[in-house]
């Protein structure tokens, strides 16, 4: 290493030695790893239920699924976004705690989501809206508060600097959803709603052992911190991104929607409804 450098990152008060980098790299290889995981368990669930579902069947799925990720970006912007930054600046020493506060508000942020999705499917059920995207819209708001927690999870493992956890996570989540998918597939069960119903029950298989591994199921984790300067200091840093947020989807939002909703097209969907919306695919 040069010595120019050497002095550079000697400026930053970091003792950089060959030790410190292989760790930085195998962090690294494994952040790119899980969250690669991540992504293509995204991929896998749409490519598999594509091709497993009817069209109609599948067109709700990722109607609904649009909508399940349009409103977990809420969940980002004011959880999880603000935990990497106040996290490790201002609860170091109390981690434990700063975590069993976000799970807190978790709790009162997907109970909101959740509860807009339900409403929104029971909407359409009482409206005669098509049976298969209401059905797919009511299991979106079963399965969006284990998977967000699932994200927040992996989130923690990176803040208190163990990776592995979060990889050996998303490991269970994708084993669990491909064996679950297939199983369905094979018993000829296999719907929007099932589908949804078992991403949320592999989310919630897949979350215990994280957090007993970072500490917060032990015995004597301690107690949470108070949750209103922990909303406030979430709410101040995200807000901004929310209404970025807000912004962008009002802007695109139309255009996408007019892509992704339901619709009668015989030349496109062969007589059935809903089509796959076109940025899913």
């Amino acid at each position: 290493m040069s010595v120019i450098l050497q002095e550079k990152i000697g400026l930053l008060g970091v003792d950089l030695t060959c030790e410190r980098v292989r760790l930085w790299g195998i962090r690294g290889g494994l952040s790119v790893l899980d969250q690669g995981m991540a992504s293509g368990s995204t991929f896998l669930l749409n490519l598999l239920l594509a091709r497993w579902l009817t069209r109609d069947g599948f067109g709700a799925f990722a109607v609904a699924f649009t909508t399940l990720m349009f409103l977990a970006i809420y969940h980002s912007v004011l959880l999880l976004e603000p935990m990497a930054i106040m996290g490790p600046a201002k609860y170091t020493e109390k981690m434990i705690g700063y975590f069993l506060a976000q799970l807190k508000i978790h709790a009162i942020v997907v109970a909101t989501l959740c509860g807009l999705l339900a409403l929104t499917g029971g909407a359409m059920s009482a409206l005669g809206v098509h049976r298969e995207l209401a059905t797919a819209t009511v299991g979106s708001a079963l399965a969006l508060p284990f998977l967000l927690l699932l994200w927040l999870v992996r989130r923690m493992c990176y803040l208190v600097q163990q990776p592995s956890i979060a990889v050996w996570t998303s490991v269970t989540y994708v084993g669990l959803m491909l064996v679950g998918l297939v199983g369905l597939h094979a018993k000829q069960w296999l719907s929007p709603f099932s589908a949804f119903l078992w991403v949320g029950a592999a989310s919630v298989v897949a979350v215990p052992w994280p957090l007993r591994q970072i500490g917060i199921l032990r015995a004597g984790s301690g107690r949470a911190c108070p949750v209103m300067p922990v909303v406030r200091e979430s709410w101040n840093y995200g807000r901004w991104l929310a209404a970025s947020h807000d912004w962008v989807g009002c802007r695109g939002g139309s255009s996408r929607h007019a892509n992704s909703r339901p619709r009668h097209d015989a030349g496109r969907c062969g007589g059935r409804t809903p089509c796959a919306p076109d940025n899913v695919l």
